[in-house]
């Protein structure tokens, strides 16, 4: 959070009524709520937060330091539903040569879809060359952090683009004795 508030105003977050941040032992001795609700586990506040009026009210109540801060972090490990499933094969062709294939399935909405999504895919630092084919958007390698990065501008849902790339790699001093 980017604070440019002057004077100390207090300020108040609510989260939505079906977030839920109850302990374990508190939710097996209470009946389960009707309708679903969203499970937080590892919340953590930025010392800022006013605990006990989150504690009484489920507001986060506090008082925000200049500049910018992390105000809240959470985790989510029920009830998920990703926006894609990514379907790596890496294929090696030789010492030198591999075969890299990534499908992304958008299990979104048809009528929905995200924009600016990027996939970054892991090479070896020894990549020398790469060539790639996609179906949608582009692709390139990025030697400075080792990954291909392919950008697909606008993704609609339930769609399977491809990146198809074969990638070269460096023969080490290694392998050039044998």
């Amino acid at each position: 959070m980017k604070c440019f508030l002057s004077g100390m105003p207090d300020l108040k977050l609510g989260l939505n009524d079906k977030i839920g941040l109850e302990k374990e032992s508190q939710m097996k001795s209470r009946p389960a709520k009707s309708g679903k609700t969203i499970e937080l586990d590892d919340v953590t506040f930025h010392q800022c937060v006013n605990l006990t009026r989150f504690n009484s009210e489920k507001t986060v109540s506090f008082v925000p330091p200049d500049g910018e801060f992390e105000l809240m972090k959470y985790r989510i490990t029920e009830g998920v539903n990703l926006p894609f499933r990514v379907l790596p094969t890496i294929k090696e062709l030789g010492r030198t040569r591999m075969e890299v294939n990534v499908k992304v399935k958008s299990v979104f909405g048809a009528k929905m879809f995200a924009l600016g999504v990027v996939v970054k895919i892991p090479v070896p630092k020894q990549t020398a060359k790469t060539s790639f084919q996609v179906t949608s958007g582009r692709a390139k390698y990025n030697a400075a952090i080792d990954c291909l990065v392919w950008k697909i501008r606008k993704f609609p849902g339930q769609t399977e683009p491809t990146l198809s790339a074969e990638v070269e790699l460096i023969s080490t001093m290694a392998e050039k004795k044998s």
